[in-house]
């Protein structure tokens, strides 16, 4: 995948304040894109047991499925194309992910192994493995946490082709990851979730929280900037999480919400100011109504509707 540069051009012109994120980040969507489409498929298991999914379990969570997500594939190609993108993109970690990136080409097996701790959600043991093998910890985190997000997109753009049962959760149907995004879509404004693993989007209730399944409108205010009204916050004052959002109904382009995220900074830090937690912020545990501080008279807020 390459993002047209008029496109990105428009966007940092529309976004200043973001011109130094999408250029440091862009090469790693890029990047991630054209590794899954570079490779072969991976093979997948048989489509889900319809009771479990309806349950709420995940068809491809990457703990029962190690060997879907780290095949041969992948694990000889993905250090190399990741990580020499997010040093093209972040030169001011050039030499911890150079580094990484030089002994991962070299043993494929420590690279499974880092990945799998980081799909897991191991990121004591992510921290412990740069230290066991030398590696820097900043090159570490960034870098196991782009590469596992490279395998679980291939498995994500396979799986895309499958028919799935109904599925009603708040987590990931794919991967079982929780959310970081959302878009509002089409004439009736249906909700979209996307993954903050594996980027699959699946629709989804607007008026419950992915996170906790609060579905009460006075608890799930929206925040957006006067300015960008069409950019907004779904938050909740049950579990303090929040998702960035974008309603689509506003503008016609189609432009990847991954890339529309990356122009919104200013209301993510805004959200954090006023004290809720980015929904897949697992690292942050879960904060209540309690725990906010005064909002920013920078944001506006309405309710859910």
């Amino acid at each position: 995948m390459s993002i047209p540069k008029e496109l990105l051009r428009r966007l940092a012109r529309e976004h200043p304040h973001s011109a130094h994120i999408l250029k440091a980040f862009v090469p790693l969507l890029e990047a991630r894109e054209a590794l899954a489409e570079s490779l072969p498929p991976p093979e997948l298991p048989a489509g889900p047991d319809a009771l479990s999914f309806s349950q709420g379990k995940a068809w491809l969570a990457a703990g029962d499925h190690a060997d879907v997500y780290l095949d041969e594939a992948f694990l000889s190609a993905a250090p190399a194309k990741i990580l020499t993108a997010a040093i093209k993109g972040l030169p001011d970690l050039k030499m911890p992910l150079r580094g990484l990136r030089d002994f991962l080409k070299k043993d494929e097996g420590e690279c499974a192994k880092l990945i799998m701790l980081y799909l897991t959600g191991s990121m004591n043991k992510v921290k412990a493995w740069g230290g066991k093998h030398g590696q820097d910890c900043r090159g570490v985190v960034f870098g196991a946490t782009h590469l596992a997000s490279a395998a679980a997109r291939r498995v994500a753009r396979a799986a895309a082709s499958c028919a799935l049962p109904p599925w009603r959760g708040g987590l990931c149907p794919i991967c079982g990851s929780l959310p970081h995004a959302s878009a509002l879509r089409g004439r009736e404004g249906k909700r979209w979730l996307q993954c903050s693993l594996c980027r699959h989007e699946w629709a989804f209730s607007r008026t419950v929280c992915p996170v906790c399944g609060q579905d009460s409108p006075k608890d799930l205010p929206l925040f957006f900037l006067e300015q960008n009204r069409w950019e907004r916050a779904e938050a909740c004052n049950q579990c303090g999480r929040y998702l960035l959002g974008v309603d689509t109904r506003e503008f016609a382009d189609d432009i990847p919400l991954e890339l529309l995220l990356l122009c919104m900074m200013p209301l993510d830090m805004l959200m954090q100011e006023k004290g809720f937690v980015p929904a897949a912020d697992e690292a942050q545990g879960r904060r209540g109504k309690n725990a906010r501080k005064q909002k920013p008279d920078a944001l506006q807020q309405e309710r859910l509707r």
